[in-house]
């Protein structure tokens, strides 16, 4: 029996309630992802991810804290925010006090004040909690993680360069002299390089 085989037999099942803000498109895939890898997760980490709740972000403020009054004395308790919506951001410290773990896949807080992004760091280390995100980059691929990766496990990143646009790289490779602008971006659209919302 190797080691890790003993580690997952003795450590005890962690229960992690998930509240989800924004069931559009990218929070209907996550729902459906982590029903597909509830089994798995239980048997490789011991992990049970229970989904809460469900809402939009009009009904965020009073969602997160009912769901998290209900559920954070049995469980972890961590808020994935699925929205690309203004008012969501905002409240991300707050949650942070609370002692809730945020999720988020896009990059609104990232790119707003940097003073809001500042104030966060310091906050979730005195609380206990992970601010946690993946902006969409790359073509999705994880740019954001591997950097903070490198740069917690002691390197130090000079520069980092190149296209960092899936619908920007397509668009320079497919763009030719006589084509309209617009059908090459509809066709980036078409083959699943732009986001969602082109407006």
């Amino acid at each position: 029996m190797s080691a890790s085989d003993l580690i997952k037999m003795t450590k005890p099942m962690l229960s992690v309630g998930v509240g989800i803000i924004g069931p559009g498109l990218i929070g209907s895939a996550l729902i459906a992802q982590i029903n597909k890898q509830a089994a798995t997760l239980r048997g490789l980490l011991k992990a049970g991810i229970i989904v809460v709740g469900v809402c939009n972000s009009k009904k965020m403020q009073q969602f997160a804290e009912q769901a998290f009054k209900s559920y954070y004395t049995s469980c972890c308790f961590a808020c994935e925010y699925c929205t690309a919506s203004d008012a969501v951001p905002n409240m991300y410290l707050h949650y942070i006090r609370m002692g809730i773990h945020v999720v988020a896949p896009n990059k609104k807080f990232g790119s707003g004040p940097l003073d809001r992004y500042k104030a966060l760091k310091p906050l979730s280390l005195e609380a206990g909690r992970h601010f946690m995100y993946e902006a969409t980059v790359g073509a999705g691929l994880p740019i954001m993680s591997s950097l903070r990766g490198l740069i917690e496990t002691g390197d130090q990143i000079l520069k980092v360069e190149g296209i960092l646009s899936g619908t920007l790289s397509y668009i320079f490779n497919t763009y030719s002299s006589g084509m309209k602008f617009s059908d090459v971006v509809l066709g980036a659209k078409a083959s699943g390089y732009t986001e969602p919302d082109l407006g």
